[in-house]
């Protein structure tokens, strides 16, 4: 394999099957990014990197200049941390991440007035005027003032969310509303939230399985990593498939709430002179970079790339058990299932003939 779309990958899902997820992305084998990246100046790797992940690239871009900045330093030195420029970067990425997102799934892209608005924001977008798209995502997306569903959203958690589906009129609601037969799958899961602790135990796995970033896990416990999972969640997201779905909906107003870019929380260990772990929280959950050196920290010996996509399409993780146990034979259905687990690489439905359309 030696193109980028190659690499890239896709799964298969495998409905009333175990395992009921199978396939890879083979950017993510062991080497794969070294033999890309071994012989680039240290300086030119977020850009390179950025560039291969095209999806969430200024996330991507930012956990690996977190990691070499790390590592450029003396060993007893303070741990760099973002600017507040670069927080800012970060924020309005994953929020246009988000909104990208909602647009693409949840609106109907054939209606005129949708087209209009999605053109509207693309404008507003270029500008970055944060009032403008507040503007726009209270009127286009939530059907309401924006502050408003904020404060009920904190207050009440799901309960808001179901209120605001069962009675806005935007075409977002109505689309959450469409879905609400994923509440009955995929109950619980265990959710991967970074710490020193879990963080050197992934540096310890990825030491000593070599295909470890394709199917991680913490002490052979697969967990989940999205955006119902974050560090600063105001409530639990982990109710089932549908809050799973609307946690990104939840993500993007917290995001715009989020003046001083303090929401997402972003990181470095240093585990030897020549080895970091960088992360951060994106648009799809947790991001981890681990980056090895050379002995004259030159070059780069190994890099490894830890995604949420990994972990939420781990065969034995929630997803897989509930692909197995529980989905219907609704081929819908089962792309919406998959779909709320935030997959970023295509993947496509197994021995669907006699599914329902």
């Amino acid at each position: 394999m030696n193109t980028i779309t190659e690499l890239a990958g896709a799964y298969s899902i495998h409905p009333h099957q175990t395992p009921a997820i199978s396939g890879a992305r083979p950017i993510l084998t062991h080497h794969a990014l070294h033999q890309l990246l071994s012989r680039q100046p240290l300086s030119q790797v977020p850009h390179t990197i950025s560039a291969i992940f095209t999806l969430c690239g200024n996330a991507h871009a930012t956990v690996s200049q977190l990691a070499m900045d790390t590592l450029s330093q003396a060993m007893a030195a303070p741990t760099p941390t973002l600017t507040d420029a670069q927080k800012q970067q970060l924020r309005l990425s994953t929020l246009h991440e988000h909104i990208q997102q909602v647009y693409l799934t949840w609106m109907d892209k054939n209606d005129a007035y949708t087209q209009q608005a999605w053109m509207n924001y693309l404008q507003q977008r270029s500008t970055q005027l944060e009032a403008h798209l507040k503007t726009w995502f209270s009127q286009h997306v939530l059907g309401q003032d924006l502050t408003e569903w904020w404060h009920t959203w904190r207050t009440d958690g799901t309960a808001a969310l179901s209120h605001w589906t069962q009675t806005s009129p935007s075409a977002c609601a109505k689309n959450a509303r469409a879905h609400l037969y994923l509440t009955q799958w995929a109950h619980g899961g265990d959710t991967f939230i970074p710490n020193t602790s879990n963080l050197r135990v992934i540096h310890q796995h990825w030491q000593d399985e070599s295909e470890f970033a394709l199917r991680p896990h913490i002490n052979d416990t697969p967990l989940e990593s999205g955006v119902w999972s974050r560090t600063h969640i105001a409530h639990p997201m982990m109710d089932n498939a549908w809050t799973r779905m609307m946690a990104r909906l939840v993500d993007a107003v917290e995001l715009l709430m989020d003046t001083d870019a303090n929401y997402l929380v972003t990181g470095c260990t240093r585990i030897t002179e020549h080895t970091a772990l960088a992360w951060t929280e994106m648009a799809r959950g947790v991001l981890i970079h681990i980056v090895e050196l050379n002995p004259t920290k030159t070059a780069i010996a190994q890099y490894s790339v830890i995604a949420p996509t990994e972990w939420n399409l781990h065969p034995q993780g929630r997803l897989a058990q509930t692909l197995s146990e529980e989905v219907d034979d609704n081929m819908a259905h089962i792309k919406a299932l998959v779909s709320a687990f935030d997959p970023c690489v295509a993947f496509k439905i197994e021995g669907t003939a006699s599914c329902t359309k």
